[in-house]
């Protein structure tokens, strides 16, 4: 093996090595994790940032965080809207 053919050879291991070690990184996101990225409000409307708050202390009552994120994902609360009802 002459030297590019090996140069070549450690980029590809290496590449792969780390691609696949994302994909693990991003699976083992912690519950504590989840938790904290599904009610970052940052940006978001007062009342969408209070809606937040009382959707985390039914989470701290009953667990539902986990099952929500694998199902629908992480709401976009800075893009959420919501309509009162007339």
């Amino acid at each position: 093996m002459n030297g590019k053919s090996l140069n070549r050879c450690l980029l590809f291991v290496f590449l792969f090595c780390g691609c696949f070690h994302s994909c693990l990184q991003d699976e083992m996101f912690s519950e504590y994790a989840k938790e904290k990225r599904f009610f970052r409000t940052d940006g978001a409307d007062e009342c969408l940032s209070l809606i937040a708050g009382r959707l985390r202390q039914k989470n701290d009552s009953t667990y539902f965080i986990g099952e929500f994120v694998e199902k629908y994902g992480y709401p976009l609360w800075r893009d959420a809207y919501f309509v009162i009802p007339t």
